[in-house]
């Protein structure tokens, strides 16, 4: 897609912890290759902001700075990165390229990443505790990213594949986007088989990255709790399969 606009630039991105590669090496990747414009997806591993001792995500980025020796990779990077704070390398990006496109998706009923990152932290560690964790934290990175005018945020709430995990994986199906989700009202909705609907634009994924990679425009959505994928029925049909079929 790049090519075809007749613009030198490149993409990084990754998936999972492919996604946190994604954010904690673009300053390094965006400096070596130096083109004329950059883009950063980072698709489901979020770097959380952890300002403070009781930041959620601030056992696991400290056992990760043990365990992989980092303070070596921090010294390269600019002063304005807090080593005490991974997320602080989210406004470091923004800052040091201001004309580069960034952006981060993924669910907020994710129930893979965030094991990962509270279950053998905190507790109760049961799934829902887990999940208000991540909320947290989530919010949390909306409110650093808001201000920074060269990042978007494309956050469906749920997806029945793949526990809510990934957002451009396996299959593009259920992962669009609603800012204004509703359940829908009234007697003569009773007899309906989806009981949401979507009162602002219903943004698909595809929608997403042609906006964002194609025009450059910045995307900020963050669905409300709905129920809209969970009662599709093309879903109910098509989760399963591509569940089974993908060993999930």
């Amino acid at each position: 897609m790049l090519r075809s606009l007749g613009i030198p630039a490149r993409l990084v991105s990754g998936f999972s912890a492919g996604g946190t590669a994604t954010s904690a090496s673009y300053y390094f990747v965006r400096r070596k290759l130096a083109p004329r414009r950059g883009y950063l997806l980072n698709d489901s591993g979020p770097v959380y902001p952890a300002q403070s001792a009781s930041s959620l995500s601030l056992p696991l980025h400290t056992k990760i700075r043990a365990a992989w020796a980092l303070d070596t990779v921090f010294s390269q990077l600019p002063a304005s990165f807090d080593t005490n704070d991974f997320g602080s390398i989210n406004r470091v990006v923004a800052a040091e390229f201001p004309g580069d496109q960034l952006a981060y998706t993924g669910y907020s009923r994710d129930y893979n990443f965030s094991r990962f990152s509270y279950e053998q932290f905190l507790q109760p560690n049961d799934k829902e505790s887990v999940l208000s964790y991540w909320n947290t934290d989530e919010n949390a990175l909306v409110a650093q990213l808001a201000p920074l005018s060269n990042w978007s945020y494309f956050i469906p709430y749920e997806r029945q594949l793949n526990s809510s995990h990934c957002s451009t994986i396996i299959t593009f199906i259920g992962s669009h986007a609603c800012q204004k989700m509703v359940k829908k009202t009234g007697w003569w909705w009773l007899f309906s088989t989806q009981p949401y609907e979507c009162q602002s634009e219903l943004v698909p994924m595809e929608t997403f990255l042609n906006r964002f990679i194609g025009d450059g425009t910045v995307t900020r959505i963050v669905e409300p709790p709905n129920a809209y994928n969970a009662s599709d029925v093309g879903m109910q049909i098509a989760a399963p399969i591509i569940n089974a079929a993908a060993g999930l």
